[in-house]
């Protein structure tokens, strides 16, 4: 018969059953569950770690994403206003120049008319006497033949 199937035997195997049970147990308890356990606990903590990290720089990322929005809207309205004023000062520019030939075209155009009405006067003059020197000479043409 086979010596595990003796029941006189059973009580001794129960025993040991027990015995090995409580033993393995026990060392699992002590020795393997504890390391486990530690393991465990690190992984959460890494997780939990990393997790904080995270919402960190996501925070982070927003932080740096406002300024740059920020930085972005003021360099436009930096450029805006370089424009601006860059767009005022050559109006200015234009317009003193328009101002100036303005002011030239005026000198010119006095400085013509000066020369036309003297120009004027002077044929005015030139013709009065041409008139004179015909009226003249038509006025002795005529009292010399009836002589």
């Amino acid at each position: 018969m086979l010596p595990q199937l003796d029941s006189s035997t059973y009580l001794s195997q129960f025993f040991w059953l027990i015995v090995c049970l409580f033993v393995l147990v026990f060392v699992l308890k002590k020795y393997c569950l504890p390391a486990i356990n530690d393991t465990i606990a690190n992984r959460e903590k890494m997780i939990s770690n990393y997790k904080h990290d995270i919402d960190n720089l996501e925070s982070d990322i927003k932080n740096i994403e406002t300024e740059l929005r920020n930085i972005k809207t003021e360099k436009l309205l930096k450029i805006n206003r370089i424009i601006k004023a860059a767009v005022d000062k050559s109006d200015n520019a234009v317009a003193e120049q328009i101002e100036q030939i303005n002011k030239e075209n005026e000198m010119i155009v006095g400085s013509v008319r000066r020369r036309l009405k003297n120009e004027l006067k002077s044929l005015s003059t030139t013709f009065e006497m041409q008139l004179d020197i015909a009226a003249n000479n038509i006025f002795e043409t005529l009292f010399m033949r009836v002589k």
